[in-house]
């Protein structure tokens, strides 16, 4: 690990939480799924520091809509029927923990 890295957070989590604050992705702080502050959709972005803190011992959620420029399509069907019926251009795609997937 760097040895400017946080203690507790694996080298590429930290890579990954840069990246994204980089590209003016807002995140929150979440306890499991759920959002931890008051007010968290309309909070100023946490700066990084304050985000890698939280990372050590729980997760973090990305805001979606104008804070961050993105928007989430969630394809819980079993064959992902609903992007394919969209026809979806190429994007980043994710597999949920549930077997659907993000796009």
């Amino acid at each position: 690990m760097h040895s400017d890295a946080p203690r507790g957070l694996e080298p590429t989590r930290i890579r990954e939480l840069r990246r994204a604050v980089a590209r003016g992705w807002e995140l929150t702080p979440l306890r499991g799924k759920r959002p931890c502050l008051a007010k968290w959709q309309s909070r100023p972005p946490l700066s990084l520091e304050a985000l890698l803190d939280h990372a050590r011992s729980d997760n973090l959620g990305l805001l979606t809509g104008r804070g961050s420029g993105l928007i989430v399509l969630d394809d819980d069907t079993a064959d992902h029927r609903i992007a394919a019926e969209l026809d979806l251009p190429a994007t980043v795609t994710v597999c949920t923990g549930g077997g659907g997937r993000h796009y």
